[in-house]
């Protein structure tokens, strides 16, 4: 996967190169559906950000339904191996755009641009069908935008998904994404609490992104190829924390677990237990942690 810091990092390509540009959030159904229509028109390119545009642009931003780097392995289990992942700033904001579309034929030479049906590129959005039209005349490329894609007669989109998350929805979300709802992400060193007490966690920072309702999960872990079975705790530990953000906590169902601090791991969320618990003794959730893996083991 290539990653281009800003436009001018971008190579010069020969050949039909087709291009597609969005933010991408989910790498949803509809998603894959552009990409599949990109790899038919050339070499497919595929431009995404670093951080959602709307954070950027209005220092507010919805969650996000996969981080940066589960959306990087999405795009490459599509067969997209050329991947430009911009540093969105303030500056990148305010260009036109015809200015962004000038400077990437230059760069890349594309003969086709697929967007998404409500795709708008640049300054406050104002590249809409009817500009980005008349550019592709004037820069000589073919246009195409893909059609709104339902699952029966519901429209797939990222904020609809982002919705089901957070209602707990997630056979639907399953439906909309065309996969399991699931967290890929790295594995961060914790407080050890859990080995202490003789569960040891793969802990994940969830901060940024859309979660499904906190407590205790069954789950399974990817890693390397390989599925784990496990069971998760997602939010704040009130046994031991007053205050902490939240986080992903990941006991793998195996009397010799992986090493995995520092490294890239997909959790994906089975079965809901129960809510998070404020215990009165390290004692009492041991126990309560035995009956969770009981329960969970239904679901494995």
């Amino acid at each position: 996967m290539k990653i281009a810091q800003n436009l001018e990092d971008l190579p010069k390509e020969k050949g039909e190169v087709a291009l597609t540009i969005g933010t991408f959030d989910g790498v949803h159904r509809g998603h894959k559906e552009i990409l599949h229509v990109l790899k038919k028109h050339g070499t497919p390119y595929l431009i995404t950000f670093n951080s959602h545009p709307l954070q950027v642009v209005s220092d507010t931003s919805p969650p996000v339904i996969t981080s940066t780097e589960h959306k990087l392995a999405l795009f490459k289990q599509e067969g997209i191996d050329r991947c430009y992942l911009l540093h969105f700033t303030k500056a990148f904001a305010k260009q036109s755009a015809r200015e962004f579309l000038i400077l990437l034929k230059q760069k890349l030479n594309f003969s086709s641009l697929i967007l998404g049906h409500d795709a708008k590129i640049g300054y406050q959005r104002q590249g809409d069908r009817e500009c980005i039209s008349a550019l592709a005349k004037e820069l000589c490329f073919h246009l195409e935008y893909i059609p709104p894609y339902f699952v029966g007669e519901t429209l797939v989109s990222s904020s609809l998904i982002r919705n089901k998350i957070e209602q707990n929805a997630l056979n639907e979300v399953a439906s909309l994404l065309g996969r399991e709802y699931s967290i890929l992400a790295g594995t961060t060193e914790g407080a050890k609490r859990g080995r202490i007490i003789g569960y040891p966690t793969a802990n994940i920072e969830v901060q940024g992104l859309a979660l499904p309702k906190l407590g205790v999960w069954a789950c399974h872990l990817h890693h390397k190829k390989r599925l784990y079975p496990a069971i998760a705790n997602l939010g704040v530990a009130p046994t031991f924390y007053s205050q902490r953000p939240c986080l992903l906590e990941v006991h793998i169902l195996e009397r010799s677990p992986p090493l995995l601090y520092g490294e890239l791991v997909e959790i994906v969320f089975k079965r809901y237990l129960r809510s998070e618990k404020k215990f009165s003794s390290s004692r009492e959730l041991q126990e309560q942690i035995t009956l969770d893996i009981k329960n969970s083991l239904i679901s494995h």
